[in-house]
């Protein structure tokens, strides 16, 4: 299996990605998240929950 390097577009969609949940992370105390399941769970979900909400658009 060769090892592929991420294009830009995939950076930057890691890093929107990042930035977005940051700013929502910020906002709220991680006792009262709706993805509260640790840090990277909470990400994990948070991610998986928008992809929810749009899928259907």
């Amino acid at each position: 299996m060769t090892c592929r390097r991420k294009t830009k577009s995939e950076r930057e969609l890691v890093a929107d990605i990042n930035k977005a949940f940051l700013s929502f992370c910020k906002t709220r105390e991680c006792r009262d998240c709706e993805y509260n399941k640790g840090y990277l769970n909470c990400k994990i979900a948070y991610i998986a929950d928008l992809l929810n909400k749009y899928k259907g658009e």
